[in-house]
């Protein structure tokens, strides 16, 4: 079976360890970084399945992460955490 890959993004460290190591643990192919620019950078070079993302982070909020990855990468579904 293919892992799923998912991507999680979040300026809070608590969050993204949490988040990856849940999903790790369900089976989930998992990449986090804290930043919405690394995250495109990611997109840009790699498939992912899923992002989940925080709404509020510092630079690049989730909604302007969701405009320029669905740019790069339209069939991507994308969850925004708050």
């Amino acid at each position: 079976m293919v892992k799923k890959n998912v991507l999680i993004v979040d300026d809070e460290h608590l969050i993204l360890e949490l988040c990856t190591r849940f999903l790790t643990n369900a089976g989930f192919q998992v990449t986090s970084t804290s930043s919405g620019g690394e995250a495109v950078q990611l997109c840009q070079k790699g498939h992912f399945d899923l992002i989940l993302s925080d709404v509020r982070m510092p630079g690049m909020n989730g909604l302007e992460l969701v405009k320029t990855i669905k740019k790069v990468q339209p069939q991507i579904v994308v969850v925004i955490m708050t």
